[in-house]
């Protein structure tokens, strides 16, 4: 046992490190009898993988003795799994078997389906209505132990990242992450890009194309093959703003493995419509809006870099 728990100590203390200090008496060392350490009152330890509260000084070589000098305080296991409550990260896969409301899952965990001989309800549309699709679920907690403020991502084995918040009263709707590829087909049902230093087709007077993620029209008929070195704005072509204003510009930036910042530039005068998205569906944790046209949002670190994309359209 003694080894086993040891194990579980080595596995948390990074974790424990990185986050917060103050976790690390969630486990106790582990001991025999008799003692092969001192403890003072109040102190705990694991004997016998128990977890015990230490009700009389201890010396080097003592006996340990239940209603003595120790008292049961919990057992590891249980302790271990408050530590899983606050922390969803220590937690495995949760496997959903049985048809499931996804609006009663509320316990901290990760959760995965796999079967595809039944559905769950309360899912996006898109899951709840197809019995084969298999996905991953997260819930965590967004304030304090409660249940009041629990999050649900959806991770579907097709690539879609869906998410929603409880906030004490009532599911918030199901929302999509969008993804490059999303961003890049409604750009392209729209007018082709143009992103290179000439023209990759021709385009008649009143034709559109991207650049830059800005859409453009022609003024004039265009050749494919013109270098836009020698084409002029609002000669040759000019911006489209009625449909660029309900699209807005788009804006990708990478964030790098393990940083957990990226700023961009924004408007500082008009009624302007700002969202951000992250590729892999999570949220910013802070914004500072401190610096005038610029925001700097902040991210949880992870392991892999990611793509934080910025809309901005007029409101």
């Amino acid at each position: 046992m003694k080894s086993i728990v040891l194990v579980v100590q080595n596995l948390l203390k990074p974790y424990i490190d990185n986050k917060d200090k103050t976790y690390a008496s969630n486990i106790a060392p582990v001991e025999v009898s008799p003692s092969e350490h001192a403890y003072a009152v109040g102190k705990q330890l694991i004997y016998n993988g128990i977890l015990y509260d230490v009700t009389s000084a201890i010396a080097v070589n003592d006996a340990l003795t239940v209603g003595t000098n120790i008292a049961v305080a919990d057992n590891v296991s249980d302790r271990i799994g408050s530590i899983k409550h606050d922390y969803v990260g220590l937690y495995g896969q949760i496997a959903i078997t049985t048809p499931t409301d996804l609006n009663t899952l509320t316990s901290f965990g990760n959760y995965y389906k796999a079967a595809t001989d039944f559905s769950v309800s309360n899912a996006p549309p898109e899951i709840s209505e197809d019995i084969q699709s298999t996905f991953r679920l997260t819930v965590e907690k967004l304030l304090g132990s409660t249940g009041a403020g629990i999050k649900q991502t959806i991770y579907a084995t097709t690539g879609e990242v869906y998410s929603r918040i409880y906030g004490g009263a009532s599911w918030e709707a199901w929302q999509q992450a969008p993804d490059r590829a999303l961003i890049d087909d409604i750009k392209d049902s729209i007018a082709p890009s143009e992103d290179n230093s000439t023209l990759s087709k021709s385009y008649a007077i009143g034709e559109e194309f991207y650049r830059a993620n800005v859409l453009y029209r022609a003024k004039v008929a265009l050749t494919s093959g013109t270098a836009f070195s020698v084409l002029v704005l609002d000669t040759d072509y000019e911006e489209a703003p009625e449909v660029t204003a309900q699209i807005g510009a788009i804006t990708n930036k990478t964030l790098a493995a393990n940083a957990t910042s990226v700023e961009f530039d924004v408007p500082t005068s008009g009624d302007n419509l700002i969202e951000f998205f992250s590729s892999d569906g999570a949220d910013y944790t802070a914004i500072d809006t401190s610096v005038s046209g610029k925001v700097t949002l902040t991210y949880e670190a992870v392991a892999s870099s990611r793509t934080i994309t910025c809309r901005i359209a007029k409101g």
